[in-house]
């Protein structure tokens, strides 16, 4: 049987917390799983649409709401199972946690729970995939082989999973097409291609050759990215070091729920992981974690072991914040690096290989979030920020601080903190007429309510590919926003290229307090005279003021 984990219509997971965001934001929808509903279908679809999670012009898709629906469920983010009907559709208790992770650990624990207990349903019996594949990479460590395992190798061995088979028959199949891909060098394009077919010819009425080769490990291979026990370099998944303690006691719980109301139960219900029943391993990672952040370690035999994870979880967020510290103070030395994603994010080309020691790679549809996150980088790189590197960003990073999402629409992509003034950040790859219509709006709201609180003067950055003028003369005229209380806000926003705002980070001084003088005075002489200019004449005058 050829299975995958997550869905290829939504293929990018980070997407399920702000939808179910959103969904939580709208209120329950009655009937969702009612059979025919289309309505209901409709209504689940445009709400994730309306939250700007989906650039899509498909309204009313009840197609989209079924395939939404599906994913919520099968990961226990909503009731199905075991629930009365008025109540299916309803936000579970592993929904509510996820959406109430305060910090990047919390939200990959949550993750991490959900993805280590999934389980793929057989009509001989159900199998946990993760247990599996950390069993056949435990394999390859301990017998001396490469323990990461590519694309290729997943697609012939262990996505194709046969109840008969156990780690050691997959671990065998791996080995042995490495052995074949050394032996058919100068031919590997067809050797590729026979293996796949075999592939298709031992399975009854599989998915396309296309479809399980690409589709299928691609979001699989993102989806376990997200519970932290894994990272991708390139094709490769690679077992995420920091598990190295946890690796047996991963390896060795493989049970199966008896029915699959059991298991719906479970993953509703925020599932355990094998920490959770084994105190010593428990207590031995947090005694490590003080010595990490060079504390003193508490009595922990004291603690209950729930209030004992939510130490750990609370060390892995400190530990990670000051990794963010270490990144954010590194980027000054990473200007030839930022500038390789730039061009590739520009040029939607992934690189797929190493820069200065760190690998660019990136899908198509990650765009979005990577372009905020190389800005981001940008800034940090300049330096001199006065709120801390994870105040600054508004999208989440996993523990390799790499992006999962973009930032929520309901507020700024970045939110930069001077000593003189705040600076908001906007990032989009819109282009053309459609500019002004998605980007007008919601950014002199975002910029407006930030200013609104701040004591320093506020202005924002607004990139994007090209600026049209329709978005120069909205920026420019309509530049006031009245406030929920009735009061008039306005949003001091100056709109450039991507093209502009990298020449101008390559040639400003990193790391200097005169940088940061020289952007406020920037940013302080492109407001006071955009009244002043016609729309062509502002975005030249822009244009020029960022290129002196």
């Amino acid at each position: 049987m050829i299975w995958h984990l997550n869905n290829t219509t939504i293929r990018n997971p980070g997407r399920y917390l702000e939808a179910l965001r959103a969904y939580d934001e709208y209120g329950h929808i009655d009937g969702l799983f009612k059979s025919g509903n289309i309505k209901a279908q409709k209504e689940l679809y445009n709400l994730i649409l309306d939250a700007g999670l989906i650039r899509s012009e498909d309204r009313d898709s009840a197609w989209n709401g079924r395939k939404w629906r599906l994913g919520f469920y099968r990961l226990g983010l909503i009731s199905y199972k075991n629930v009365s009907k008025e109540n299916q559709g309803r936000i579970t208790k592993t929904g509510k946690a996820l959406l109430n992770a305060s910090n990047d650990s919390e939200l990959e624990d949550v993750y991490l729970r959900i993805i280590y207990n999934l389980e793929i349903a057989q009509k001989e019996k159900s199998f946990r995939p993760v247990t599996l594949i950390l069993k056949v990479m435990k394999l390859l460590r301990d017998s001396g082989h490469r323990e990461s395992i590519n694309q290729k190798e997943f697609i012939i061995s262990i996505q194709d999973y046969r109840p008969e088979l156990n780690a050691k028959d997959y671990f065998n199949e791996i080995i042995k097409f490495r052995k074949n891909v050394d032996l058919n060098k100068g031919k590997l394009k067809s050797f590729y291609e026979d293996s796949f077919k075999n592939v298709f010819n031992r399975n009854n009425k599989p998915p396309s050759i296309t479809t399980f080769t690409k589709d299928y490990p691609d979001v699989t291979f993102r989806f376990l990215k997200l519970s932290g026990l894994f990272r991708t370099e390139g094709s490769k998944l690679i077992l995420n070091s920091q598990y190295n303690k946890l690796l047996d006691a991963l390896c060795a719980d493989d049970v199966v729920s008896q029915s699959e109301d059991d298991y719906y139960f479970k993953i509703a219900n925020l599932p355990e992981i094998p920490i959770d029943a084994n105190r010593d391993i428990l207590e031995s990672i947090v005694i490590e974690n003080f010595e990490t952040l060079d504390l003193a370690p508490l009595n922990i035999k004291e603690l209950d072991n729930e209030d004992l994870r939510y130490l750990r979880i609370n060390q892995d967020d400190k530990i990670r914040k000051e990794a963010e510290k270490r990144f954010a103070f590194e980027q000054r030395s990473k200007v030839k690096v930022i500038t390789s994603w730039f061009e590739c994010l520009v040029n939607k080309k992934s690189k797929d290989e190493f820069i200065d020691g760190e690998y660019i790679a990136f899908k198509s549809d990650e765009r979005p979030q990577y372009l905020e996150w190389i800005v981001w980088r940008a800034f940090l790189a300049i330096n001199n920020l006065s709120n801390q590197p994870y105040e600054s960003r508004k999208f989440p990073l996993d523990s390799e601080l790499k992006p999962t999402n973009h930032a929520p629409s309901r507020g700024p992509d970045l939110l930069m903190e001077f000593d003189e003034f705040t600076l908001v950040v906007e990032v989009t790859w819109t282009t053309s007429a459609r500019q002004v219509a998605a980007e007008g709006e919601p950014v002199i709201r975002h910029v407006a309510q930030v200013a609104a609180n701040s004591k320093k003067p506020t202005y924002c950055l607004f990139i994007a590919p090209e600026i049209n003028l329709n978005t120069i003369q909205s920026y420019r005229i309509n530049d006031t926003y009245f406030l929920e209380n009735g009061s008039e806000q306005v949003a001091n926003i100056i709109p450039i290229s991507i093209e502009e705002f990298i020449k101008f980070f390559i040639n400003i001084p990193k790391a200097q307090e005169d940088s940061i003088d020289k952007i406020h005075s920037i940013l302080k002489e492109c407001t006071s005279i955009k009244k002043h200019l016609k729309p062509g004449e502002w975005k030249e005058f822009i244009i020029k003021k960022f290129a002196a």
